[in-house]
C-alpha cells in the first residue's frame, strides 16, 4: 500500500536528492529515521498541521500547506521565522472556524 511520508532530513530517495520537508509517496512498511508518516493508519485521525515550515533551498524557508504546496508570499531566512508564520496561519484558520 502506498503511504505518504515527509522527509525530515536531506536524503537520497528513489535516485533523487530531497530536502527536509519534501513529501514522497512510497510502498514501504518500515521507513528510516529520515521519514515521517503523514497518513494515519486506518481508523486513526491525522495530526498533520495545516501549515508548516519548508526549506526552499538557498537558505530560504517558506510556509507550505499539508500537501507541501507553497502558501502565500512569505520567504524567511530561518526555520523559526517560517514556523512562526505557519503558527500564525494555523491560529487564524482556527479562529475563523
Amino acid at each position: 500500500m502506498v503511504k505518504r511520508y515527509r522527509v525530515t532530513q536531506r536524503s537520497f530517495i528513489n535516485g533523487a536528492l530531497l530536502e527536509a520537508g519534501a513529501v514522497v509517496s512510497l510502498m514501504i512498511d518500515s521507513p528510516g529515521s529520515n521519514l515521517e508518516l503523514l497518513d494515519a493508519p486506518d481508523g486513526q485521525g491525522s495530526a498533520t498541521p495545516a501549515f508548516t515550515a519548508k526549506h526552499n533551498g538557498g537558505g530560504r524557508w517558506i510556509v507550505a500547506d499539508a500537501a507541501g504546496d507553497k502558501v502565500g508570499d512569505f520567504i524567511g531566512a530561518s526555520k523559526e521565522e517560517a514556523q512562526a508564520e505557519a503558527d500564525r496561519l494555523i491560529a487564524a484558520s482556527k479562529s475563523d472556524a
